[in-house]
């Protein structure tokens, strides 16, 4: 059964659950270091531009920030407005509110794009 968080998403499906892209992106690190990449990166001839430091300091950023245990775990957006209901009614999720739908989870699917009221109809 996949861990569903508090708007519905399938944390199971998320890049960012149980740090899965994290970890593959800090083996990619290791293999770039371990390659000399910067070096064979200024001698390489090539057509299109390419900026190797960008390239390292990106997955760098990846590897720190694509991180999460879910939110019931404490992971999750730290300002999440449906997070912190479902926190302080002592619920799991949206679907087990008696309000459900509410302006919340609309406010959210406007901010955020994310669409509750269709996730907990997937996860049925």
């Amino acid at each position: 059964m996949s861990e569903i968080a508090c708007c519905g998403i399938d944390c199971e499906k998320c890049v960012k659950f149980k740090d899965k892209f994290a970890e593959k992106t800090k083996e990619i690190i290791k293999s770039v270091e371990e390659s000399n990449l910067d070096h064979w990166q200024e001698h390489e001839p090539r057509e299109e531009e390419f900026n190797y430091q960008d390239f390292k300091k990106g997955l760098v950023w990846f590897e720190k920030h694509m991180r999460c245990v879910g939110c019931h775990d404490g992971g999750g957006c730290g300002d999440c407005i449906i997070k912190s209901c479902c926190k302080n009614k002592d619920i799991d999720n949206c679907s087990k509110c008696s309000s459900f739908p509410c302006d919340k989870v609309r406010k959210f699917k406007n901010d955020m794009g994310i669409d509750i009221e269709k996730n907990f109809k997937v996860n049925e």
